[in-house]
Formats: C-alpha cells, sequence, structure tokens
C-alpha cells in the first residue's frame, strides 16, 4: 500500500523515475500477497511514467490493460482513472 502510494504522489510530482520504481516495486509485492487493488494502482503509476516520458503508444496499452482488468474486477475506482488515459 505504502509503494502505490509513493507511485502516486511521484506522478503528481510529474517524477517519472521515482513514479515507475516505487510502482514496479508496489506492483510486484502487491501481486504476491494477492492485493489486487493495489496491484491496479501500481499499473497505474507505471501507465503514467510512460506518458511522462513521452512513450504515448506503451502508454496507451497500459492503460487498455489497466481498463480491462478494472472491467473484469469491478474496479470502478481504478477504471475511470484508466478510461481518462485513453482519452
Amino acid at each position: 500500500h505504502i509503494l502505490a502510494r509513493q507511485a502516486n504522489t511521484a506522478v503528481v510530482l510529474g517524477d517519472p523515475i521515482a513514479a515507475w520504481a516505487a510502482a514496479e516495486e508496489g506492483h510486484d509485492l502487491a501481486v504476491a500477497i494477492g492485493n489486487r487493488f493495489d496491484s491496479r494502482e501500481c499499473l497505474y503509476g507505471l501507465a503514467m511514467a510512460h506518458v511522462m516520458r513521452g512513450e504515448l503508444r506503451t502508454a496507451v496499452a497500459a492503460f487498455g490493460a489497466l481498463a480491462a482488468e478494472c472491467e473484469a474486477a469491478h474496479d470502478e475506482f481504478h477504471k475511470p482513472m484508466a478510461l481518462l488515459g485513453l482519452g
């Protein structure tokens, strides 16, 4: 949970390097312990890091995958953020 918050904070501050590092570690940990909610929060952080680095095609793919995962999990918290990332 802490790594997901750190990734989110780095996104807000515009720091793609810190966002990527926290989101990647947080996602791996969240998956390992079965915390799908924070896993999706970290996927959002990774997608936003792609945006901040100008990797827009990769970001769109990441947001699309996140939106699909949110749909399958009935996650109405992260789904709007993923859809906003798709434009």
